[in-house]
C-alpha cells in the first residue's frame, strides 16, 4: 500500500512564547502519495489508474488486463505536479503559463506561498 505524505512549510502552526497562534502565518500544506501515480495511455489521453483499483480501472476502460497493457507500453508512471503560482494540482491550474512541479521535489525547497519557510514532508498514513 502506498504510503500518503503531507508537504507543510515548517512556518504552518507558528506559536508565540505563550502559547497563541501568530497571524500571518503560512498556510501551505498538500497531501499526495510518495511516489508516482499510474496513468493509462489510450487514443492520445491519459487515465488515472488509482490504487487498489488499477487493474479493475484499465480493463473497463480497455477490456485488457493490467499485465497486457504494460507489456503493450500503454502504461506510465508520473508524480503529481503542482502549479507554484497558483498553488494547485496540475488538473486544477487554471494559470495561463503553468509553473509545474513534481509534488516530491518540493521537499527541502523554500516554501512558493510565504518565501519564508521551507517545505518538510510529513508521513500522513497509508491507502
Amino acid at each position: 500500500m502506498p504510503l500518503l505524505y503531507k508537504f507543510i512549510c515548517d512556518q504552518v502552526g507558528l506559536r508565540d512564547e505563550d502559547g497563541r497562534p501568530i497571524t500571518g502565518g503560512c498556510r501551505f500544506q498538500i497531501r499526495s502519495y510518495g511516489g508516482p501515480y499510474m496513468y493509462l495511455l489510450k487514443d492520445g489521453q491519459e487515465y488515472l489508474l488509482p490504487h487498489p483499483l488499477e487493474d479493475d480501472t484499465a480493463r473497463s476502460l480497455t477490456g485488457k488486463a493490467l499485465d497486457d497493457l504494460v507489456k503493450d507500453k500503454a502504461v506510465i508512471f508520473k508524480d503529481a505536479k503542482i502549479c507554484l503560482d497558483c498553488l494547485k494540482f496540475e488538473d486544477d491550474c487554471i494559470c495561463k503559463k503553468k509553473n509545474l512541479i513534481e509534488v516530491p521535489k518540493l521537499e527541502g525547497m523554500a516554501c512558493p506561498s510565504c518565501n519564508k519557510g521551507k517545505i518538510v514532508k510529513i508521513a500522513n498514513g497509508m491507502s
